[in-house]
């Protein structure tokens, strides 16, 4: 079952109390803050999401800003490096 769809206005306004100014949420759909994006879908020419993707959004970029990895997936060449290294050992290690 589908969440329940709202102007992207509507929905970061019912998650945070506040209204922003429209710029902002095309800035956060388009192109994103700190390399997240707002995930919104369109429904008759017009751009739609849910309160989740609000909220989803905002726990990432939160996290980006935090320093923290909220996917789990490392975010620097040498932590994705180091992660390509351990993942080839425990894959030698199981004769894969």
């Amino acid at each position: 079952m589908y969440e329940k769809l709202f102007s992207v206005a509507t929905a970061v306004e019912r998650v945070t109390g506040q209204r922003l100014d429209p710029s902002s949420l095309q800035r956060w759909r388009k192109k994103g803050v700190s390399g997240v994006t707002l995930n919104t879908v369109r429904v008759g020419g017009r751009r739609m999401c849910s309160k989740a993707d609000v909220r989803q959004f905002l726990e990432k970029v939160t996290a980006q800003a935090d320093g923290e990895q909220a996917s789990g997936v490392a975010h620097t060449n040498r932590q994705r490096q180091a992660a390509i290294n351990q993942a080839e050992v425990d894959l030698d290690k199981f004769g894969i």
